[in-house]
């Protein structure tokens, strides 16, 4: 979607502060994160496509390891698609900066 002004990543565009290393870029991470999920909210972006439901990855914690696909897919992938959980008591941290979920 679009990262929030309170991130720091250095992207142009997407939230994609740490790349996974053997990822190609396509299949890494590729989204935003709640500030910019919530500035579109209130800009009525949504309402103005037509939409009014979203659909997010899941906002637990994944891993940061690259997996390869399934079947004939070998391409190495990031759990950018959020079901890949490692800690579902935490918040994925590319979609929270960490001081806003010390908060929480």
């Amino acid at each position: 979607m679009q990262k929030g002004v309170e991130t720091t990543s250095k992207s142009s565009g997407f939230f994609s502060a740490r790349p996974t290393p053997g990822v190609d870029p396509a299949a890494g991470y590729q989204g935003g994160d709640f500030a910019g999920i919530t500035a579109k909210i209130l800009d009525n972006h949504f309402t103005k496509m037509g939409f009014n439901a979203l659909w997010i990855s899941p906002p637990m914690d994944n891993t940061d390891k690259a997996k390869m696909g399934t079947g004939y897919d070998t391409h190495m992938h990031s759990a950018y698609h959020g079901y890949r959980v490692r800690d579902a008591f935490k918040t994925e941290k590319r979609l929270c900066p960490s001081r806003i979920r010390a908060a929480w």
